[in-house]
């Protein structure tokens, strides 16, 4: 019980309330194209309503009923007609939509729909005996067009007077007479009751709105509000304006998926909204008007906004945070001397090789690496310089290499080399060429000097990644003997 009535209240205070001059020049501005469409919907019905009067109705006794329906039927084309032509020259004058003269064209053209309906009813009275016409009408009235509730009062009182003293001196019978004076007033009080019920809803819609738009500029994080279909941008605060380097009033020349690396990034984004109607905490990388990503967090919502289907999407730029983590990424992942991926990075890198290369049934040739007399040249020239000789080596190797193959430190002075889709002729071939450039590269002080195992792996061939590295490294080190050797 406390609960309807706190509802009548909220009811009674919408209703109460000043309707502004934005609310005022919306609703006109949408009573102006109701009309004009139902204005074409009567020009166009004309056609029947003439077939009707001339063909079907020719050979009715009743010739006063079919003068009175002819001439309802040329005054409803007549004024439809032109309403059409007015609506035409005021449809873009906005200040004539927001003037009291659109008021009263609204009221007026209302009005004599309204009394269109009551001249066609007891019309039918005189012949059929039903009211139907003027029943259907004023419900369509309070229906589709939410007047403020004093004009619509003014209007339906005014035209069921008109009704009510028209039934008076056409319905012969009293029981039938008081039967549909009785139905008919029924009616006109449910349809300003509707009336009444519809405007101030709408009213509270506008409110609503008014709010959301106050709520929606304050907010301290950038929001876009835009329609789901076609992403046309409807609206966005002045942060989101900021934050992508837009300026409002080019704001309908975008759509929001120009923000998107491509299309297909928002439609999986608009597919999950519908299915779940809110999307939380989603990390993009999203495009600004000068060309520039940026990573945001975004969270969406789908919302219904006057009518149509829309999303709010809320935005957190964490372009900084992202970085932060590349760059702790990166210090967990490269080894801080030589620049190149770590041991562990490097493992798990691969990791997914082999199991790539397992699955597209392709081969790869790994090469174990070990740079000659680092020990001796850390006790010779110092620790500078033999990090510097490990920088060199990794440099002149890191060039010679292609964008698919893998190359990481392994441990101290050993290093691994994967050759993705080579044979083991190539990778010899290329090896030749890395120890040439290594030998050119040396310094004075001592010549670069590395060994290396090379081990070649063939899909299907049941071998672990361990056994691999052991292998070259077998191979490796029977290399590093032979040069002791000849030494």
């Amino acid at each position: 019980m406390q609960n309807s009535l706190n509802k009548l209240q909220r009811f009674i205070a919408i209703h109460r309330k000043k309707a502004p001059l934005d609310f005022i020049h919306e609703n006109s501005s949408q009573l102006l194209k109701r009309l004009h469409v139902i204005s074409i919907v009567l020009t166009i019905l004309f056609i029947y309503y003439f077939f009707a009067d001339f063909v079907m109705l020719n050979h009715l006794e009743n010739k006063l009923f079919r003068s009175n329906l002819i001439v309802i039927h040329l005054l409803s084309l007549l004024i439809s007609i032109v309403y059409i032509c007015i609506y035409r020259l005021v449809k873009n004058k906005q200040t004539f939509i927001s003037s009291r003269k659109a008021n009263v064209l609204i009221n007026t053209y209302i009005s004599m729909y309204l009394l269109l309906g009551v001249a066609s009813s007891l019309n039918s009275q005189n012949l059929s005996g039903n009211i139907d016409a003027y029943i259907t009408i004023v419900i369509g009235v309070a229906v589709l067009f939410q007047v403020q509730p004093m004009t619509l009062t003014a209007i339906l009182l005014f035209s069921h007077s008109l009704f009510y003293i028209g039934l008076y001196y056409t319905v012969q019978d009293l029981p039938s007479l008081v039967t549909k004076q009785i139905n008919s007033t029924a009616t006109v009080i449910v349809a300003l009751i509707i009336g009444i019920i519809f405007y101030t809803n709408k009213k509270r819609d506008y409110f609503h709105q008014e709010n959301f738009a106050k709520l929606f500029e304050i907010n301290p994080y950038p929001l876009i509000l835009s329609k789901i279909e076609d992403g046309e941008l409807l609206k966005m605060n002045h942060r989101a304006s900021k934050f992508y380097g837009i300026n409002k009033k080019d704001l309908k020349q975008m759509r929001a998926k120009e923000f998107y690396k491509n299309q297909q990034q928002r439609q999986a984004i608009i597919e999950e909204l519908k299915k779940t109607g809110f999307i939380k905490n989603q990390v993009i990388e999203q495009k600004t008007a000068n060309g520039n990503y940026r990573w945001v967090q975004l969270n969406y919502e789908l919302i219904d906004y006057k009518g149509e289907e829309c999303i709010l999407a809320g935005v957190t730029d964490v372009t900084d945070l992202k970085e932060m983590e590349a760059e702790l990424v990166q210090h967990a992942s490269i080894d801080p001397l030589t620049g190149i991926q770590n041991r562990r990075s490097g493992i798990q890198l691969l990791k997914m090789l082999l199991m790539e290369s397992e699955r597209i049934k392709d081969t790869f040739v790994l090469c174990f690496i070990d740079v000659n007399n680092l020990k001796i040249v850390n006790d010779r020239f110092g620790h500078a310089e033999g990090d510097r000789l490990l920088k060199t080596v990794c440099h002149v190797i890191k060039e010679s290499l292609e964008d698919d193959d893998l190359f990481f430190r392994y441990g101290g002075d050993e290093f691994i080399i994967v050759f993705k889709g080579a044979e083991l002729d190539d990778v010899k071939k290329r090896w030749s060429i890395i120890v040439k450039q290594l030998a050119e590269t040396s310094p004075t002080l001592y010549e670069i000097s590395v060994s290396h195992g090379l081990f070649q792996y063939e899909p299907n061939s049941a071998i672990t990644l361990e056994n691999m590295i052991k292998k070259a490294d077998e191979s490796m080190y029977k290399e590093k003997r032979l040069i002791k050797n000849l030494i």
